[in-house]
């Protein structure tokens, strides 16, 4: 878990796969492996992308005011930036709206409830992980369609 106030470099890693508890962690375990499932995306894309949010999460930690952080829902979030940026390539645009915009009802309308912990202790979603996750999974993705683009004009302009 990511704690600023005891806060240690190692945790800019275990914080995403740390969980306040076990409905936490299923939910996020399920979300990813439907999400790894349904993305049509390779692993490259795949690791990249959670690589890239890992990164860009850990910056916006170190840079914010930001308490504590645990979880890898910005993680599942860059899946489904990949998917979006799939379906932008499949020319399906009213579909990646839908999902952007089913997303942001999301995280800004139903993603506020207190979670509990104990009786003292209670966590709150960090939107902005879900926002930075998908970012960087649209990110991600254009990198690599980028440049498997450049390598196929330049390899035919070759022959």
């Amino acid at each position: 878990m990511y704690e600023a106030n005891n806060f240690h470099y190692l945790q800019l890693i275990t914080a995403h796969f740390y969980h306040y508890d076990w409905q936490h962690l299923v939910l996020n375990l399920l979300t990813f492996i439907l999400l790894v499932y349904l993305i049509p995306a390779n692993n490259k894309e795949r690791l990249s992308a959670i690589l890239l949010s890992i990164v860009f999460i850990d910056v916006y930690l170190l840079l914010l005011d930001v308490r504590f952080y645990a979880g890898f829902s910005g993680i599942n979030y860059a899946m489904i930036g990949l998917g979006c940026y799939h379906l932008i390539e499949q020319k399906k645009i009213k579909q990646a709206i839908i999902i952007i915009f089913s997303l942001l009802i999301y995280v800004f309308m139903f993603s506020d409830e207190p979670h509990k912990i104990s009786s003292t202790t209670s966590w709150h979603t960090l939107k902005q992980a879900h926002i930075l996750g998908f970012i960087t999974g649209f990110i991600s993705k254009s990198i690599f369609h980028h440049k498997w683009r450049v390598l196929v004009l330049h390899c035919s302009s070759i022959f």
